[in-house]
């Protein structure tokens, strides 16, 4: 029978270590988030930028987000903090209605203590500030896909001549994100009709259509669809990039997702309440920081992003394995990325084999109860958020457009 390692259970004891510095210190850091970007994306899609930033540094073997969908996720990034810890675990029909982001030290802020200027641009609406998200950002702004380029060049030349200047920049890309409007040449590299980038382009959705009906035509046409803007963004990756100027030579970066997406698997499309490893999966790109475990967690990102900075920082311990993710009480771990045990409320664990969730679950052997056991008692179960606030009207409406409220 498996035995959890004697290292996790020790974690329930021991104090997190200061993360060491790393040598010589990255000046400049840079965290990009391309949101619902799984990790096998990076085959069918064509990738130049991110192929790249992986040969220039590192890609890891697996990687896990701490939850399936962005306010819980991105939390977990800038809070070092897994869900079960920072206690923001709620759904996302809510019509409109949030608490705010829990009282844990932020990356931002962290950063900006340490003297950094911190900027921060994204196109989920989601990431409103009234949240909170903006917490330790000098600059925190909402800004499109398309133009988010040329606003990075123009904030970071709109700041006083400094050479001395440190920066952090978290730079959110909705991505693949739903609604996909591919451009024509994205598009007719992989085969989507005409109608739906039309439709798209109107505000329609293939994305709404998949998850409504679950047809295996329309499935492939969102799967299509899908990897069309993969490679959009990975252009615009690129360009996000250029407009860093020397940065991007010589800063600390990760690239990452806060989440995958299902397209297809199981009849389902989207990310909605679910936890299979296709939402869970997601690419992890390291440039200028220390060596990556074959296994990460999306959660470490805070601390790996410390270290490369040369900060001692103490975040909150998250052991590499297991790798974890919740979503509304429902919790999902993977000791290997070939399979993956998933607890729904007042169900006993299902074992899934990653390759093939479409498959008929297995009950688990023990070794997952036992894994799960571990980590819980490593990982404190911590604050919950407060009363829930009320977004702005204009806000609503955005998140409506993408499919999150009802």
């Amino acid at each position: 029978m498996w035995t959890a390692p004697l290292w996790l259970l020790a974690c329930a004891s021991n104090p997190s270590p200061l993360p060491t510095p790393a040598e010589p210190p990255a000046k400049d850091v840079v965290l990009i988030v391309i949101d619902t970007l799984r990790a096998d994306a990076l085959g069918p899609a064509h990738t130049p930028t991110l192929d790249a930033l992986a040969a220039r540094g590192q890609a890891a073997t697996l990687a896990w987000s701490g939850g399936t969908w962005t306010v819980p996720s991105v939390i977990s990034l800038f809070t070092g903090a897994p869900v079960r810890q920072h206690g923001w675990d709620g759904p996302t029909g809510q019509q409109g209605r949030y608490p705010k982001l829990p009282t844990l030290p932020t990356l931002a802020e962290t950063f900006r203590a340490a003297g950094f200027t911190t900027i921060g641009l994204y196109a989920n609406g989601y990431l409103a500030e009234e949240l909170g998200f903006d917490r330790g950002f000098d600059v925190w702004r909402r800004v499109p896909d398309a133009a988010m380029p040329k606003a990075l060049a123009e904030t970071l030349a709109a700041l006083p001549p400094d050479p001395d200047r440190r920066h952090l920049l978290y730079l959110h890309l909705l991505g693949p994100h739903s609604t996909l409007r591919p451009s024509e040449e994205a598009a007719a590299r992989h085969g989507v009709t005409e109608a739906v980038t039309a439709a798209g382009k109107q505000g329609l959705d293939i994305g709404a259509v998949a998850r409504a009906r679950r047809d295996p035509a329309v499935a492939e046409t969102y799967r299509r669809a899908y990897h069309a803007v993969v490679e959009d963004t990975d252009a615009r990756l690129a360009a996000l990039l250029e407009a860093m100027g020397p940065m991007a030579e010589e800063a600390a970066i990760v690239v990452t997702s806060d989440h995958g997406e299902l397209i297809g698997e199981r009849g389902l499309a989207g990310h909605g309440a679910q936890l299979f490893a296709p939402l869970t999966q997601v690419p992890y790109l390291a440039v200028n920081v220390a060596p990556l475990p074959s296994a990460v967690s999306t959660v470490s990102t805070a601390a790996r992003l410390s270290e490369a900075a040369g900060l001692e920082v103490r975040w909150p311990v998250v052991p590499e394995l297991p790798l974890v993710a919740q979503r509304e009480g429902a919790l999902t771990l993977t000791l290997d990325g070939e399979a993956q045990a998933i607890w729904r409320e007042g169900e006993a664990a299902a074992v899934y084999s990653v390759g093939a969730i479409e498959a008929a679950p297995s009950a688990d052997d023990g070794r997952f109860e036992q894994a799960r056991a571990a980590w819980e008692a490593a990982v404190p179960e911590g604050v919950r958020p407060g009363e829930a606030e009320a977004l702005r009207p204009g806000t609503e409406e955005a998140l409506r457009g993408l499919g999150y409220l009802d």
